[in-house]
């Protein structure tokens, strides 16, 4: 479950390019993923369903087959 921050401020996060050109590859790679169905908590009483591409995943790295898209059991 994901939780919404308290402020409507928007976030700046700066990054060096390195980390820019491994944000991009990231994006790239996030589109060829489906698109998964979270919930995500507004406040104690609401929450919404976004849909959200993962840009990480031990999928993406697991020596086995069968592997889920959040955890590895073995990390």
């Amino acid at each position: 479950m994901l939780k919404i921050p308290k402020t409507t401020q928007e976030r700046t996060v700066l990054l060096p390019p390195p980390a820019q050109a491994t944000l991009k590859i990231l994006l790239a790679n996030a589109e060829e993923r489906e698109p998964l169905n979270w919930v995500v908590k507004v406040n104690r009483h609401e929450s919404r369903i976004d849909r959200v591409r993962l840009l990480l995943s031990p999928k993406n790295q697991a020596w086995r087959k069968v592997v889920n898209d959040w955890f590895m059991p073995t990390t």
